[in-house]
């Protein structure tokens, strides 16, 4: 499995490498990194080279939606088929992740719900400053489409 990751100096992408690299471990898959960027051009010059290597991997993970369409550009242009050849997936279900000639499967984040928390959050740490930090995870929801072999 590859996975095309994002600026490692933020958090997100720290945050969605140990989840999928600790998801890898547990299923025993060995794991090609690549650095991405979240820009669209730095993660076309990524997935190119991933997927250029002798031992391509046969699905890729983006570390959002912008990577992961372009590996699928790049996988495209150098003449494999999505996803018999490379299966591929990304994360927050951008609307062009529907829209792509192949449909990007991807994880949805409930990104109302994690303004208002953060809204809410906010509003109580300024009622009351000595309310500690809180971290809160909320549920996503995996979003299958063609890209990985899931439903048109």
């Amino acid at each position: 499995m590859g996975v095309l990751e994002g600026d490692p100096g933020t958090s997100t992408a720290r945050q969605r490498g140990e989840g999928f690299a600790a998801r890898a471990r547990e299923l025993g898959l060995t794991v090609q990194t690549t650095p991405a960027g979240f820009a669209a051009s730095t993660a076309r010059v990524a997935a190119d080279a991933m997927l250029s290597r002798g031992e391509r991997p046969t699905a890729i993970v983006g570390h959002n939606d912008t990577i992961a369409l372009a590996a699928l550009n790049a996988a495209r242009e150098l003449g494999l088929r999505v996803p018999r050849d490379v299966a591929v997936a990304g994360f927050d279900d951008i609307a062009a992740a529907g829209w792509a000639i192949v449909g990007l499967t991807t994880v949805r984040q409930p990104t109302a719900r994690m303004a208002q928390r953060a809204v809410d959050l906010l509003a109580g740490r300024i009622e009351d400053p000595s309310l500690p930090p809180r971290r809160e995870v909320l549920p996503v929801e995996l979003i299958e489409r063609t890209s990985t072999g899931g439903a048109a």
